[in-house]
Parts: C-alpha cells; sequence; structure tokens
C-alpha cells in the first residue's frame, strides 16, 4: 500500500520545474550540481517525512553523483563534461534503485542490468498509483482484528490518504478565484505608483503570448519529467518489493558450454596473444634496429594498430566474463585449469595492452597530443588497472565482485578528466614538444600547431598565458602564443556576455578565470592585432603568415 502519494507528486513536479529553470536555454554551469543537490534534498525529505532512512552505502552514491556532476561548473572540455554527467546520472540510477538497501555494492554485472530494467519499469507504471485512492486502515484495526478473522472490505476502512489530484483541485479552485481580483487590485496599484508600474510591465512580459507555443512545450515536458520523476521516487522509497542482499554465489543461468569445448576456446585465443606478444616483445619492445631488418621505420611500426588493440583488450575482457558464466566446472580440477587459462588470457591481454600504449606513446612523440588520443591514452590506463585486479579476483576466486571493481574503474576515468584538465594538459605537452626541438634553431621546427590550440576550451587559457610569459620561451613559439591569446582577446570582446546569457546559472569556473586573464593581461599582446584578413577571415599577421582566429578543427 502506498504511502502519503501526494508527496511524491509535489516533489516530482518540483524537481522537474526545477529542471526547466536551470537549462532551458542555457549553458549548463554551476547549475548541474544544483540541481543534483535539489534533487537529493527533495527525495530526503520526503523520506524524512515518512521516516525512512537510506542505506549507509547509498550516501556514497549521493556523494558521487555530486562530484562527478561539480565538473560542469569546474570545465568547459566537453568529453569531461559528458562523462561526468553520465556517471552524475548514473549514480542517481542506482542510488534509486538501491536507496533503502545499498545493495549497489554486493551487485554481480546481471544485477545491475536486472536493476536498471526494474527501475525503468517503476518508472512508467508506478506514477499511476498518485492517482489511485489508497485507503488507510483505522488506528489500531490491524493489531485489533484476529489474524483468522477475514479481513474487512477496503470501503469499511478508516480514512484515505489524499491524492497528487485531490489535494491540486482546491488550490487551482482558490488560483482561479483570485486571479481576477489580483488583476484589479494590481490594476489600481499599478496606476498609483509609477515604479510598481514598471515592476508589472517587467513581469507580464514574461507571459507574451506570442511564446504561447514554446510555454505549451514546456509544460509538456515538464509534467512528462513529473511523471519520471515520480516514479523514481516512488520506486527508491516504497518498492513493491524491498530487495533481499544478492547471493554472489548464484548463477543467473545454467552453464550450458562444456568443460572441454572452454578449454578449447581459451586455449586456441591463448596461443594466438602468445604468438602476437612474442612478436612484440622481438620488434617493437625489442627497439629500432629488429624493426628496421623487418623494412619498417621505427615510427611506421609504432603508430599502427593501436586503437585495434584496445579493442582486442576489451572484447578478451567480455570473452573472459562470458566463459566464466557459460562453461561447467564440476570439479576442482576443471576449476584450476580453467582460472590458469583465465590467467594466462588476462596476463596476455595486458602484454598487449602495453604495447598498444607504446604505440600511442611513439605516436604522440612524433606528432603530438590530441583530444582523441588524450582520452585513449587515460582509457588504455584506466583498462590496464582493471585487467590487473581482475587477474587478483580470479586467483583468489572473487570474480563476483568484477562489477563493483568495473564500476569503480568508470568512476576513476570519469574523474580522471576532471582532474587531469585535458585541454590544458594537451597545450602544456604540445608547447613543450615543440619548445624543446625549436631550441636549436630559434624555428618552429617541432611544428606546434596554432590552429588546434585554438580549437581548445577555456581550460587551456592559463596553461596559454603561462608559456607566452615564460622567459627563454623560443620567439617562434611565443609569437603563436601572442597571435592564439590575441584572437580569444578579440573573440571575447565580440561575443560580450553571450556566453552568459544563461545568467548565474550557467557560471563556470574555468570559463570565469580565462575572462578573467584575458582581459587583465591584454596588454601583453598588444604586438598582436587581429586583422581582417580577406581569405581566413579575422587573423594575426606573424613572420611565419597569418595565423586564422577561427576556431581550428577537430582532429584525431
Amino acid at each position: 500500500m502506498m504511502r502519503a502519494p501526494a508527496r511524491f507528486g509535489w516533489a516530482a513536479l518540483l524537481a522537474a520545474w526545477a529542471v526547466d529553470q536551470m537549462f532551458w536555454q542555457r549553458t549548463p554551469g554551476i547549475s548541474l550540481p544544483l540541481w543534483v543537490a535539489l534533487a537529493l534534498v527533495i527525495g530526503l525529505v520526503v523520506a524524512r517525512s515518512l521516516k525512512l532512512r537510506p542505506a549507509p552505502l547509498s550516501l556514497v552514491l549521493m556523494v558521487a553523483a555530486l562530484v562527478f556532476a561539480s565538473m560542469t561548473f569546474l570545465r568547459r572540455e566537453s568529453f569531461t563534461l559528458f562523462i561526468n554527467t553520465v556517471m552524475s546520472l548514473t549514480c542517481l540510477a542506482l542510488l534509486a534503485a538501491t536507496f533503502r538497501t545499498g545493495n549497489w555494492f554486493f551487485y554481480k554485472i546481471g544485477d545491475y542490468v536486472v536493476a536498471g530494467l526494474r527501475l525503468c519499469l517503476m518508472v512508467l507504471i508506478r506514477p499511476a498509483d498518485l492517482f489511485t485512492r489508497t485507503p488507510r486502515p483505522a488506528p489500531g484495526a490491524a493489531d485489533a482484528a484476529p489474524a483468522s478473522e477475514t479481513p474487512a472490505p477496503l470501503a469499511a476502512a478508516g480514512p484515505t490518504w489524499k491524492t497528487a489530484g485531490q489535494q491540486a483541485a482546491p488550490v487551482a479552485r482558490g488560483l482561479a478565484l483570485a486571479l481576477p481580483i489580483v488583476l484589479v487590485l494590481g490594476g489600481l496599484l499599478a496606476a498609483a505608483d509609477p515604479i510598481f508600474n514598471n515592476w508589472t510591465r517587467d513581469l507580464l512580459r514574461i507571459f507574451n503570448f506570442s511564446n504561447l507555443s514554446e510555454y505549451v512545450f514546456r509544460l509538456f515536458y515538464i509534467v512528462l519529467l513529473a511523471y519520471v520523476l515520480a516514479g523514481v521516487y516512488i520506486h527508491s522509497m516504497q518498492p513493491l518489493m524491498l530487495e533481499a542482499l544478492p547471493n554472489r554465489a548464484a548463477r543467473w543461468f545454467p552453464p550450458f558450454l562444456g568443460w572441454v569445448e572452454a578449454v578449447v576456446v581459451l586455449g586456441a585465443v591463448n596461443l594466438l596473444f602468445l604468438v602476437f606478444v612474442s612478436i612484440q616483445f622481438w620488434y617493437l619492445f625489442g627497439g629500432q634496429a629488429n624493426i628496421s631488418t623487418s623494412g619498417f621505420t621505427y615510427s611506421e611500426y609504432a603508430v599502427r594498430g593501436f586503437n585495434e588493440l584496445v579493442m582486442v583488450a576489451v572484447l578478451s575482457l567480455l570473452l573472459y566474463l562470458g566463459i566464466g558464466a557459460a562453461a561447467t566446472q564440476k570439479t576442482t580440477l576443471q576449476q584450476k585449469v580453467l582460472m590458469i587459462l583465465n590467467t594466462l588470457l588476462i596476463a596476455q591481454v595486458l602484454v598487449i595492452l602495453v604495447s598498444s600504449f607504446s604505440r600511442l606513446r611513439l605516436y604522440e612523440d612524433a606528432y603530438g597530443f590530441t583530444q582523441l588520443r588524450t582520452y585513449t591514452h587515460i582509457l588504455i590506463i584506466w583498462l590496464g588497472i582493471l585487467l590487473t585486479v581482475t587477474i587478483g579476483l580470479e586467483l583468489s576466486r572473487h570474480r563476483h565482485a568484477f562489477a563493483l571493481v568495473g564500476l569503480l574503474a568508470a568512476c576513476g576515468f570519469a574523474l580522471t578528466f576532471g582532474f587531469l584538465n585535458v585541454d590544458s594538459f594537451i597545450a602544456q605537452q604540445n608547447i613543450q614538444r615543440s619548445w624543446t626541438s625549436t631550441q636549436s634553431d630559434g624555428r618552429n621546427s617541432g611544428k606546434l600547431d596554432g590552429q588546434y590550440l585554438s580549437g581548445l576550451s577555456d581550460d587551456a587559457v592559463p596553461t596559454l598565458l603561462a608559456e607566452f610569459q615564460r622567459p627563454n620561451q623560443p620567439e617562434a613559439i611565443k609569437d603563436l602564443l601572442g597571435a592564439e591569446l590575441s584572437c580569444r582577446t578579440q573573440r571575447e570582446k565580440n561575443a560580450e556576455n553571450s556566453e552568459l546569457s544563461g545568467g548565474w546559472l550557467s557560471y563556470n569556473l574555468s570559463q570565469a578565470t580565462a575572462r578573467q586573464l584575458l582581459q587583465s593581461n591584454q596588454a601583453l599582446w598588444q604586438a598582436y592585432p587581429v586583422v581582417q584578413d580577406g581569405r581566413s577571415g579575422p587573423a594575426v599577421q606573424l613572420k611565419s603568415g597569418m595565423h586564422s582566429c577561427l576556431l581550428g578543427d577537430w582532429m584525431d
């Protein structure tokens, strides 16, 4: 029996209305962590009113959701914002699925899938309870009736809880009565005071009927979102059945793959990897001399295939999980043989991952860092950590904890982007690479790509300024950095306040810091004035040619 349905309705409506107010036609900034905090507070208030407490492990998810959401306030790089927003919503979904139990910590992979599907289903069907009359038994009736007696019909029960619709009806009638009275009195007050008159005019501009279609659309998605959030709140606090602690030893389905077949599959893959790893040790890890004998240059051999090797690592991990779930293991000997083959498989995948990382590092040394290469760089590191821990789980026979380890690795992967500051890292590494190669001849022989720098977000501005002010910075690099900073300053002037159209809710610390640095230090790059170039638009004239102020293209 659902308790206090109206509270869930109003709570969901408030959270949905906050989404509209915080994000409609606004660039996400501090708004996301504020909304996440508000949604959590609303849920906790409703839970407290129902005398429900979250499980201790649910508090961990609340903190994690807030930390991930805060990255939209700290950073501006697009993938950093995307991956941290996804992880914040993932934590909120897990919180809704396990609010009262904290079972997410004990889930296996299948449990996560089932919990997600159950949440999606409850979001669709549970909000209907808001509009259902649910009788409340009279005080003491349940205790007074003997267990053997037939329970009284529902119609004979005590007073009922009011549904959300029942509570909203008198409010609507009151508003209908109050509206004409307020309009008449407001008109008289506006005629009596010019300041109040101007204030009411500004207020009434909100109800511009030329935007009626927009208002209808916004009302529609607020109601729809409120329906979804109501299902989330109801399922988190009053699930149809409180979930028991998962049995980690239980299987989702009986094993259907014979032990011999599993050994053959793992043996064949291990043999393939053994041949590949042997080649890697002889050629890639053996140095340039061994590669040259095969007709490849060191750079040609190194830069090929690191993406494919990452994919091999991911598919091998899926193979490991699939064999473990499907293979029959009736005796201790069979278990030990599969454990050895699984451990060998993961160990060789680790070597392959090291090979991929080595190729990527050589690629970065030869051509510099880009966003995609940096994403892959971080992914390989976290895949390596996950594989290393997986070996420990396999040897200690705690394979069931893989889902939790994978979730923690995903969290670490997302947080790394926020703490690393991807665009600042890229700028620093590329400038350092170019600086090292430019020391001898004073030219930009390291091929610092100024056009790519222009495509980096505001996260890179402090690094660009610091490198521009570096005392021993070669003139060619300093000129390029000065031109880029001049272009960014000009773009800020041309787009004055355009990115702040969302007001304080769109405030972003990285953007504000970049704007302050560009405005307070613009005298440093007065020697690099922005001019209009007929071919490339706004640009800065340098000795090496024109540096365009247009945003650079994204590249891999």
